[in-house]
């Protein structure tokens, strides 16, 4: 049977593993969000799609931000 401390280790491991990949698709959409903001990307539906664009690029890049801000507060914390 493992141990209470190797399962909290393994479940710490995977928590950080989610916060690396969601912050790796909120980017995504932050680029692309950015891309339909600055019109590189042509949307047939209206040109009034740019300002979803920008919303979708601040939203994005600003939880991207918080997952690895608190990635990185969680690896300062552990050296301490």
């Amino acid at each position: 049977m493992k141990s209470l401390r190797t399962v909290k280790r393994k479940e710490k491991i995977l928590l950080e593993a989610d916060m690396i990949v969601f912050a790796g698709i909120f980017s995504a959409m932050a680029g692309f969000g950015l891309l339909l903001g600055l019109g590189a990307i042509e949307y047939p539906v209206a040109p009034h799609i740019s300002s979803y664009g920008w919303a979708l690029f601040v939203n994005a890049a600003a939880i991207c931000g918080l997952l690895l801000f608190n990635l990185y507060h969680r690896h300062s914390q552990r050296l301490h």
